[in-house]
């Protein structure tokens, strides 16, 4: 295989593994540090655990624009594969080796 497909392929593995963490880090963050109810506020009330909380609205932030790009990468890398790739050849026949010992 291309150095450069394995390369973009691995890149782009990378950072969408990076995205998607970086997203899940912004969800548990998110999720675990909930506002008091105000009703001034035009935030959302949940009960959690037997208790009104309320959320802002929730910004993923840069972490899809990563596991996006890295998506992209990956994309990139199995194009590139697909028309750089040779493939068997056909109608070539592998001579047989006459040092080769027959059992």
């Amino acid at each position: 295989m291309n150095r450069a497909v394995v390369l973009l392929l691995g890149a782009g593995v990378l950072l969408f593994g990076i995205g998607a963490g970086m997203f899940a880090f912004t969800a548990v963050d998110y999720l675990s540090n909930p506002y008091g109810v105000d009703s001034f506020t035009a935030r959302r009330v949940y009960r959690v655990d037997d208790r009104l909380v309320s959320y802002d609205e929730f910004a993923a932030g840069s972490s899809l624009k990563v596991a996006g790009a890295g998506l992209a990468l990956v994309a990139g890398a199995l194009v590139l594969g697909a028309v750089t790739w040779r493939g068997p050849i056909r109608g070539a026949r592998a001579e047989p080796d006459p040092t080769a010992p027959v059992y």
